[in-house]
């Protein structure tokens, strides 16, 4: 049955597990058993949940993201990134990441409102993101709100 795999099937196919735990065995190849270590290590990825994150500065306007790793370290770049605007405008620092994270396959975006408002709102699409921003920041008295450069962002 396994000969009617494609190549790269029988090679995540998990058989080999057994052949590459015992290096004393005469079934051992190592390259088989690199490409069976490789298959496993995707697999174990695949199934690890990918976040994104931003955090955002009131005070500088600036913000910094982060997406496709863990919650934590999501949060903890965009936090880094937003503390380098800060550092650069000499304001205190007042970045947060608070509640503004997001799972794959979820979008995230900021608009901004030239009063000084602003919304950051997660969605399942990257438009539905950017229109909830949109009606988030309208909805708390921004003036003329619009969508932050470079966002949204996507977790994968």
């Amino acid at each position: 049955m396994l000969a009617l795999l494609p190549q790269s099937h029988a090679q995540c196919s998990g058989i080999l597990n057994s052949e590459c735990m015992n290096l004393a065995n005469p079934e051992y190849n190592s390259y088989r058993c690199s490409q069976q270590r490789a298959c496993d290590k995707k697999k174990s990825e695949a199934r690890s949940p990918s976040y994104g994150a931003i955090a955002y500065s009131p005070a500088t306007g600036g913000f910094g993201w982060d997406f496709d790793v863990s919650r934590e370290l999501a949060e903890q770049r965009a936090l880094k990134q937003c503390r380098e605007v800060l550092r650069d405008s000499g304001a205190d620092d007042d970045c947060d990441a608070g509640e503004n994270w997001f799972k794959a396959p979820w979008c995230g975006s900021i608009a901004q409102a030239e009063n000084g408002g602003y919304a950051i709102r997660a969605a399942a699409t990257a438009v539905e993101a950017n229109t909830k921003a949109l009606e988030a920041c309208r909805g708390a008295t921004g003036t003329n709100c619009k969508i932050a450069d470079q966002m949204p962002q996507c977790a994968r």
